[in-house]
């Protein structure tokens, strides 16, 4: 089972190295579990992500550097 996450924007930062940008979220419910990063380049909305942003973050793993979404998208009405 795949678990979304709500979760708040907190920064967009630069890419090193020719990775691309990424946006940091924290969790919604549980802001003690540390951040949840993910790709600018997964974003398939029209507008871009903004801070403060509430968003619903799916597809989440563990690396070596924390929690990494691999789907992200803003939060709708229906959520």
């Amino acid at each position: 089972m795949d678990e979304k996450i709500r979760a708040v924007i907190t920064k967009i930062q630069k890419g090193k190295n020719n990775k691309g940008d990424f946006v940091i979220c924290l969790n919604k419910k549980d802001k003690s579990k540390g951040s949840i990063t993910f790709s600018i380049r997964i974003w398939k909305e029209e507008s871009i992500p903004e801070v403060n942003q509430e968003v619903i973050l799916g597809s989440i793993i563990k690396t070596g550097k924390g929690f990494r979404a691999r789907q992200a998208r803003s939060v709708t009405i229906s959520d």
